[in-house]
């Protein structure tokens, strides 16, 4: 089966040849981190393992990251060996460089070629290998196995939908996921659904879902009321946040939400600032707004391609001028990346993206652990597990379309005590889903 793998990808790198090496030419990004794809590690990083095996977590971008963020300090903080940290995307690899410790080189992952991989591991002699939620490689398992090296899943997470397409692969998929040492699986469903698919029923476990545990790190640091006061916001003035929102979702929104202005302050968050229209629905419609970063110039401008969602900043620097308070503008656009939780922080209502379209929606963890109630579409399968918990402890709130989101906004800011508990019960959630990072510890502390 892995020859068949093989002989796919040869015949794909050789039709895409052409393509792949006009972009390699005229694509700055698909040369950036190329080395290290290649399986070359900086000299720098081989120096700092001090002749050490690392411990090679891989989290593919940055949702996995963010994840990964308490697991990755309880293995800097309780092992002796060092962390080597590899990630898929730029984004990912940007975030990683920016948040995490120093102490934890990061790298672009390599090929999944054989003789890429070989090279790779040859180098860097790894201790153990720890895929975070889905990463799933075969020629990478199938030599670590004959290597003799630990191969582990962390926080699994296993879709009904991708369930289905491993299930299509028959016996490969059987092959790939028992050469897994040990699977940690979010949820029970998923731990049944992988052990049909092959892996070992005495090596899978259900440890919890590292993201209610990161969602809870959000909150350090951050002092709601100083931000507010630093912005010049009134104390009971609502606040309502339009996050990570697609280029798609803005038209209708602005079409139906865009009232709301008269209630309550409205900030719009695009999930990728440089393709938004948010501007020209809002002129179109004679609106007035302004953008966040005319107000607070950031040191990290948004990137080229896509909206990077951030571990906690510090809050804005500087004070609004009295009586020019965010309030004053009733819209504002936040066009600046890594501040959406501290906005969610000051928020009275939270509206969570990427939902109302067939994209799958946004982490919903992120308001919620600052007791907002959430909003979304009726599009989550990305953070389904967690918008069904929210929803169940009526916390949340799911609308099919434009029209209905505006109508629940309307009805919870007539209704401030619905307000309060559903903020409530978004918390209650995250509390008693927390424990995944000490779980997945466990389960390697054996291995490493």
């Amino acid at each position: 089966m892995i020859f068949l793998y093989n002989l796919f990808l040869f015949f794909f790198l050789f039709l895409s040849s052409p393509y792949l090496l006009a972009r390699l030419i005229t694509t700055r990004r698909y040369r950036i981190g190329l080395r290290e794809r290649l399986g070359c590690l900086p000299s720098e990083i081989l120096k700092s393992f001090r002749g050490k095996r690392p411990i090679w977590v891989h989290a593919v971008s940055v949702g996995e990251l963010v994840a990964a963020r308490p697991f990755l300090e309880g293995l800097l903080k309780n092992c002796s060996s060092p962390i080597l940290l590899s990630t898929t995307t730029e984004a990912g690899y940007r975030i990683a460089k920016k948040s995490l410790s120093p102490a934890i080189p990061t790298i672009f992952f390599p090929f999944d070629l054989p003789l890429i991989i070989k090279s790779f591991i040859r180098s860097v002699r790894p201790k153990i290998f720890i895929a975070i939620e889905s990463e799933i490689w075969p020629n990478l398992l199938n030599i670590l196995k004959k290597k003799k090296i630990p191969a582990v899943l962390v926080n699994g997470r296993l879709s009904e939908r991708s369930y289905s397409n491993y299930r299509r692969l028959g016996g490969f998929s059987k092959r790939l996921f028992s050469q897994l040492t040990r699977l940690g699986m979010r949820t029970h469903t998923e731990s049944e659904r992988i052990i049909r698919l092959g892996a070992k029923r005495e090596r899978v476990f259900v440890t919890g879902n590292l993201k209610y545990d990161a969602a809870l790190s959000l909150r350090e640091g951050i002092r709601p009321e100083q931000i507010r006061e630093s912005l010049a916001i009134k104390r009971d003035f609502p606040i309502i946040i339009f996050g990570s929102l697609h280029p798609e979702e803005e038209e209708g929104i602005i079409e139906h939400c865009a009232q709301l202005r008269n209630l309550a302050l409205l900030i719009f968050a695009p999930r990728h600032p440089e393709r938004s229209n948010l501007p020209t629905f809002l002129k179109r419609k004679d609106l007035r707004y302004i953008l966040w970063s005319k107000i607070h110039p950031h040191p990290n401008p948004p990137p080229t391609r896509g909206r990077v969602e951030s571990f906690p900043s510090s809050p804005p620097v500087g004070r609004i001028k009295e009586g020019e308070g965010l309030d004053r503008e009733k819209i504002v656009i936040l066009d600046t990346i890594g501040e959406l939780n501290l906005f969610y922080s000051i928020a009275t209502l939270v509206f969570v993206g990427g939902s109302l379209i067939p994209w799958g929606g946004h982490n919903v963890l992120e308001p919620a652990v600052f007791k907002k109630p959430v909003l979304f579409g009726p599009y989550m399968w990305n953070f389904l597990e967690e918008s069904l918990a929210l929803k169940s402890s009526k916390g949340a709130v799911e609308v099919r379309d434009d029209a209905s989101l505006y109508s629940a906004f309307s009805t919870l800011l007539a209704n401030p005590k619905d307000i309060e508990s559903m903020g409530e019960a978004c918390f209650q959630v995250v509390k008693e889903h927390l424990g995944a990072t000490e779980k997945n510890l466990d389960l390697i502390k054996d291995l490493i």
